[in-house]
């Protein structure tokens, strides 16, 4: 996080990470897709409030599970479980805002 670039607002610009992802370097077609989607949820990710940015982070990006994290971080299982559901529902929230009107 630390060697992220920054948006102008300061959130961590997080969008790069996407081409590190398995989903990008597999071949087949919607790819722009999958990858602009990608993009999306990292873009996102990147803008939620630091504890919810770390769970997330962990989580859904790097597969920890959701037990394992507040030993990391240092937070109770239940503050952990609550922050995980605020940062799900934040997430829904920023991407919903961000998908194109049907």
């Amino acid at each position: 996080m630390a060697r992220a670039h920054r948006h102008h607002d300061g959130h961590p610009d997080l969008r790069a990470a996407v081409f590190s992802t398995v989903e990008v370097h597999d071949d087949g077609p919607g790819q722009f897709v999958i990858r602009s989607e990608l993009v999306d949820l990292f873009d996102a990710i990147g803008q939620l409030p630091h504890d919810q940015m770390d769970v997330a982070v962990l989580h859904y990006l790097c597969a920890m599970p959701l037990e394992e994290i507040p030993d990391i971080l240092g937070l109770s299982p239940a503050i952990t479980h609550a922050v995980d559901h605020h940062a799900r529902a934040t997430l829904e929230r920023l991407l919903r805002s961000h998908s194109p009107r049907e």
